[in-house]
């Protein structure tokens, strides 16, 4: 069985980790799975860092969800909980 692995929006940042780590999914070798909120940070941060139009963006986003099939996780806040907290930035 393939690892599953969240993949951060650091690692979804750069374009050529991000197709690397979409070709690893799509042929099986992990399981990837982000959130919306993965999606918000590194959509906003590639548009402002480098003038990519929101639009463009918006279709990656659309391409990796529908590509990955159940990587976006939904519904994980209710869940929070269960997780200690070891950060102090939580």
């Amino acid at each position: 069985m393939s690892p599953v692995v969240v993949l951060d929006a650091c690692v979804l940042y750069p374009a050529a980790q991000r197709d690397l780590f979409m070709w690893l999914a799509a042929r099986g070798v992990i399981r990837a799975h982000w959130t919306n909120e993965i999606h918000d940070e590194w959509v906003r941060n590639v548009e402002r860092d480098s003038g990519i139009a929101r639009s463009v963006l918006e279709r990656v986003r659309k391409l990796m969800d529908r590509a990955a099939g159940d990587a976006l996780i939904k519904h994980y806040r209710q869940h929070e909980h269960l997780f200690a907290k070891t950060d102090a930035n939580w």
